[in-house]
């Protein structure tokens, strides 16, 4: 997607941030009660406790980086 395009990707990734942001939690975090990879099936699931906040971090940076927004803190 290039930053001028106004097309379906580009709709598409728009839908995605509106989904991420209006899902973070007032902490700054995502909520994720399901586990995020399977150790046996039926036996024991993993849960990575990070992942629930670094794929939307990580999502919404490149979006930033798209736009061309300056890094600012």
């Amino acid at each position: 997607v290039e930053p001028r395009d106004n097309g379906p990707e580009r709709q598409a990734v728009e839908r995605g941030v509106s989904y991420l942001v209006e899902r973070q939690e007032e902490d700054g975090q995502w909520e994720e009660p399901q586990f995020t990879a399977t150790g046996f099936p039926g036996d024991f699931y993993i849960k990575y406790h990070l992942y629930r906040n670094y794929w939307p971090l990580m999502a919404l940076g490149r979006y930033r980086a798209l736009l061309g927004v300056e890094h600012t803190l």
